[in-house]
């Protein structure tokens, strides 16, 4: 979401890709000004310049990085979970990546000046539209519920209260 929303403060095309139909993500994508969907990217027709590969499941990396345009650049940010393998024609993938001028890298936010940019874009984001990323508030002291998954959740955040 944070990357949907840098790109369309960029003044970016952004369209965003999930398996969620429901719940809040493709309203706050829509309220963006970006366009979700929520099929996957070979299916949409969709040939990307720039792809933000942020969720880490092999199958989405894979589809990242052999499913867009010519010259284009796709960055991984998503960290995937080791020992699980899917068939990959690796010759395939060099060659199209080489013969279409194409580049694949990853990426972590790590220094000073990256978290500096994200305070700056997220000082300019629509207040309401950066409440509705948060879509529970747990105590601190139940603090094992925040990592319940539901189908509707977004950001979880841990409420700490002053002494």
């Amino acid at each position: 979401m944070l990357a949907a929303l840098l790109g369309v403060q960029r003044g970016l095309d952004v369209h965003v890709f999930d398996r969620v139909t429901g719940g809040p993500k493709p309203d706050l994508v829509r309220s963006l000004g970006a366009i979700y969907h929520s099929e996957g990217l070979t299916a949409s027709g969709v040939k990307a310049d720039v792809l933000v590969e942020c969720a880490g499941v092999t199958s989405v990396v894979m589809e990242s990085i052999t499913c867009r345009a010519l010259d284009s650049v796709t960055c991984l940010t998503g960290v995937s979970s080791t020992g699980r393998s899917a068939p990959v024609d690796v010759g395939a993938v060099n060659r199209a990546l080489v013969l279409g001028n194409e580049s694949v890298f990853g990426s972590v936010n790590a220094n000073c000046s990256h978290y500096e940019a994200a305070v700056a874009a997220l000082e300019k984001a629509d207040n309401g539209w950066l409440q509705r990323l948060i879509t529970r508030r747990v105590p601190l002291a139940d603090f094992q519920d925040a990592f319940r998954r539901q189908d509707t959740g977004l950001k979880v955040v841990l409420e700490v209260k002053a002494l």
